[in-house]
């Protein structure tokens, strides 16, 4: 993943826990998105410290994905 650094720190932003496993969260954010066949990560309210559903969006080039910021 491209920016990843940027995409751990937006998601630690909003988190409710910790994040212990950087690579556990890219990881499952790349296999949502593959699973799916989107180019955003949502994360549900009740994992987040806002209580909303957090977006972050990715651009997918030659089966890479870059982060491009949230949204």
């Amino acid at each position: 993943m491209k920016n990843q650094e940027k995409f751990i720190e937006d998601i630690t932003q909003v988190l409710i826990e910790s994040v212990a496993d950087e690579e556990q969260v890219i990881t499952m954010a790349i296999s949502t998105m593959k699973h799916y066949g989107v180019t955003e990560y949502r994360l549900g309210g009740k994992h987040t410290n806002t209580g909303e559903v957090e977006t972050f969006k990715f651009k997918l080039t030659n089966d890479e994905y870059e982060y491009t910021g949230k949204g």
